[in-house]
């Protein structure tokens, strides 16, 4: 029997939570706040959150968590998360990831620079050359 198999509750306002399919991964969503839970090995948060639809409430504004890890009961330490700013929660035990619905929506609106858009080392050292020459 799966952790899955068993009803998850919110480790910011221990409310139930909803399992939901987005492109990437299944995601856990509070029913209540609509904080977002993911397992480890559900990849990078912004890539599991591709697709996600956040609800229309209010943002929760949590930096602290009172409850525990929905899969193992872990406590969770605060991180930020991507120079986003976002300050998300992982477990302790089993490197599970909550983040509040308002960090989610940071979260997945990230994109990455795709590697055309990160200059090489070389066209950096080209440009540095010139810019030092030019003066």
């Amino acid at each position: 029997m799966s952790y899955r198999d068993n009803a998850l509750f919110c480790p910011s306002c221990n409310a139930p939570m909803e399992e939901r399919s987005t492109a990437e991964a299944l995601i856990d969503v509070c029913t209540q706040c609509g904080g977002i839970y993911l397992d480890w090995f559900d990849g990078e948060p912004h890539l599991a959150l591709a697709g996600w639809a956040p609800s229309a409430r209010a943002p929760n504004p949590v930096q602290r968590l009172s409850g525990h890890c929905p899969k193992c009961g872990g406590g969770f330490e605060g991180e930020e998360l991507l120079g986003t700013g976002s300050i998300v929660f992982r477990c302790t035990g089993c490197a599970g990831f909550f983040a509040t619905e308002a960090a989610a929506k940071m979260i997945a609106g990230y994109t990455e620079p795709l590697p055309s858009q990160v200059p090489s080392f070389f066209a950096q050292l080209v440009e540095l050359l010139r810019d030092t020459f030019k003066k």
